[in-house]
């Protein structure tokens, strides 16, 4: 255009010079010459030359604004470029803002799940919290019933030993009263030592759940660390968003200054990336305070876990104590038989001993008839002698029954080391598990393989509990087979009863046919010796009965001991149930302090919700501004076009008028 642009001009000058030659021609033809015609000629010329001159500086200055005007289109375009990049930027910036809404509210949602959880655990406290007053209750009612059954005990014992001091005929009896006693005060201290491994168990959980404590301490502590951070980046956010507000406000007072608003939009988006690289890490915390309640809630749960076993163990104990309970009440039910059945021996021994003594007094009357009665006499001695066989076998009988009962007893003992050692092995692999909690994933698969190593040795205590139910079993059938020795032992008392009372009316007849005092004296010699080896055996039988009493006072006096010794255990058990329920309180009100804070994360959620969302306004804003300074550009842009146009128009316009102006000119 510059070069053309002269070009025409000449062109022009020569069509208005070619006329003014005319002109002249024809003047000087008509031979006229008008001084001021050609004065105002000369001064068009010269102002025309001064036109052209002007016309042909304004031209440049149009080239040279065109150019400029052409730099400013490209540099237009060009901003308008970053502008539309800009503007995708924004909207990817509006799209990952709303996926970040998508996400908060994600994890609102899981938050209030996790409330719901805190709160359905709460209620799983309360109700454990419930059941273990009812446990305390319930053991306050098991040690005023022992005290009861101790105190019944002691009077028992002191009727045993007034009853004792009368009896001589049960020595045997007593002695296998004495080993069942043994047998029983074993169980009671196999049952104390169970109850101190139970209160070894409960202290240990004690301990974890201290442990448990500190751990949850320390990870709300850092949770009020994270929550600071969150706090501080909330701060910068702010910070980030005055200063968003600052560029906007600049950028719209420098809507018409296209590139330092250009370089105000680039620092905005910096700030946008900074403030995206600061909610990142936001994101990153949430997460990690997420991962660090997720640890806190496994440990928790582990901690339930650790409670559930504690509580069958102590249903374990409970029912082990209520066995026992059982088998005292058994025990005290047979020696109360044994001791009428001792009654009754002893009344018949009296009968007998009364009828002994009338039958000496008879016995002068009755030397006629013993040589009579003597053949039946000696049958009866026979039968006498028979049963005496039977009792005896009976007495072996039941000397092999105790010795089986004896065998069933330590192999009971022995099944009771096993639970004790396999309970030992389940605590320590309840330990390894504790510690496998805290590893890997690895860790974990070690862990799922102890649990079933638990799993295998509870069914190995389930299999241990079967042979003591079938050694149980087993001592109920030798029981029963001595209660049918027994039985047999006193059909042959009776037996004995009977041949005595037979021999008693032999006696009386052989007293009716007999007069002879010389047998009568020799009866009376063998009936005054009789009287004489009776009285030294019962004295015997007397002096050995109360040996076995003293015994068995002492032995009640040590099993009053034990049972005292077991008051205190089970006080000490109920003590410790006591601060069980203390620290489950005290668990209860840190799952409060959870919700609580729960809560307030909650509200921290909606509340970066409402900054984002105020974020997301914000963005939308700058995107309108950033549109609408795009399209105050590209109107700039069309009135610079519009402009320069007119400026062509206004050039040609000049350059018709010079030419118009030359042809004047050489025409005048």
């Amino acid at each position: 255009m510059r070069k053309n642009l002269p070009l025409q001009i000449d062109n022009r000058a020569d069509d208005v010079r070619a006329p003014a030659f005319e002109t002249r021609a024809q003047s000087d033809a008509s031979g006229g010459i008008d001084l001021k015609t050609i004065h105002d000629a000369i001064g068009r010329v010269e102002a025309e030359a001064r036109a052209t001159v002007a016309a042909e500086n304004r031209a440049r200055a149009e080239a040279r604004a065109r150019s400029l005007a052409e730099d400013c289109a490209r540099s237009d375009a060009e901003a308008s470029a970053e502008a539309h990049q800009s503007a995708k930027a924004a909207e990817l910036a509006i799209a990952a803002s709303h996926a970040r809404l998508q996400a908060e509210r994600h994890a609102r949602i899981a938050s209030e799940a996790l409330t719901v959880a805190a709160n359905h655990e709460i209620r799983d406290l309360q109700a454990r919290t419930d059941a273990d007053n009812a446990a305390s209750v319930a053991a306050a009612a098991r040690s005023s019933a022992a005290q009861e059954a101790r105190r019944y005990a002691v009077e028992q014992a002191e009727i045993d030993a007034d009853i004792e001091s009368t009896l001589g005929a049960a020595a045997q009896q007593m002695a296998k009263e004495v080993e069942q006693a043994r047998w029983h005060t074993a169980e009671r201290i196999a049952a104390a030592q169970a109850a101190q491994h139970e209160a070894q168990a409960r202290v240990r959980a004690e301990s974890r759940m201290t442990e448990l404590a500190r751990k949850q301490e320390l990870q709300e502590k850092a949770a009020r660390h994270t929550a600071e951070l969150l706090v501080d980046a909330r701060a910068r956010t702010l910070e980030l968003a005055e200063r968003r507000e600052q560029v906007d406000s600049l950028a719209l007072a420098a809507a018409l200054q296209a590139a330092p608003a250009e370089a105000r939009a680039l620092e905005d988006a910096r700030a946008r990336g900074a403030l995206e690289k600061e909610h990142e890490a936001m994101a990153q915390a949430r997460a990690q305070s997420e991962e660090r309640a997720l640890a806190s809630l496994q440990l928790r749960l582990q901690a339930e876990l650790d409670m559930q076993d504690l509580a069958l163990r102590r249903e374990h104990a409970e029912g082990l104590a209520a066995v026992e309970a059982q088998a005292r009440l058994d025990a005290e039910i047979r020696i109360h038989s044994a001791t009428q059945e001792r009654i009754a021996v002893e009344r018949q021994l009296q009968v007998a001993a009364t009828a002994r003594v009338e039958a000496e007094h008879l016995a002068n009357a009755q030397a006629q008839a013993r040589i009579a009665v003597e053949a039946r006499a000696g049958d009866q001695a026979g039968l006498r002698l028979q049963a005496e066989q039977q009792a005896t076998s009976a007495a072996l009988a039941r000397g092999a029954e105790e010795q089986h009962a004896e065998a069933l007893a330590r192999a009971r003992a022995e099944l009771e080391v096993t639970a004790l050692e396999a309970a030992a092995a389940c605590n320590a692999a309840e330990q390894q598990t504790l510690a496998a909690i805290a590893q890997s994933a690895t860790a974990q698969r070690e862990s799922a393989d102890i649990a079933a190593e638990r799993a295998r040795q509870t069914v190995k205590m389930a299999h241990a509990g079967q042979e003591h139910a079938l050694a149980e079993q087993d001592a109920l059938r030798a029981s029963q087979l001595k209660t049918a020795a027994h039985e047999s032992a006193v059909a042959a008392a009776e037996a004995r009863t009977d041949a005595d009372i037979e021999h008693i009316q032999a006696l009386f007849l052989q007293a009716q046919g007999e007069n002879d005092a010389r047998l009568a004296a020799e009866i009376e010699t063998d009936a005054v010796r009789l009287a004489l080896t009776s009285t030294v055996a019962h004295a015997q039988l007397a002096s050995s009965v109360a040996q076995c009493a003293l015994l068995k006072a002492r032995e009640a006096a040590e099993l009053a001991n034990l049972e005292g010794q077991r008051a205190l255990d089970e006080e000490q058990a109920l003590a410790l149930v006591r601060q069980q329920l203390e620290a489950e309180r005290q668990q209860a009100e840190l799952a409060a302090h959870a919700r609580q804070a729960a809560t307030e994360k909650l509200a921290w959620t909606q509340a970066a919700q409402a900054q984002s969302q105020a974020q997301i306004d914000a963005d939308r804003e700058h995107t309108e501004l950033m549109r609408m300074q795009e399209k105050a550009a590209r109107e700039l842009r069309l009135a610079r076009d519009a402009e320069s146009t007119a400026t062509r128009h206004l050039l040609a316009q000049t350059a018709e008028r010079a030419a118009l102006q030359r042809k004047c000119a050489q025409a005048a």
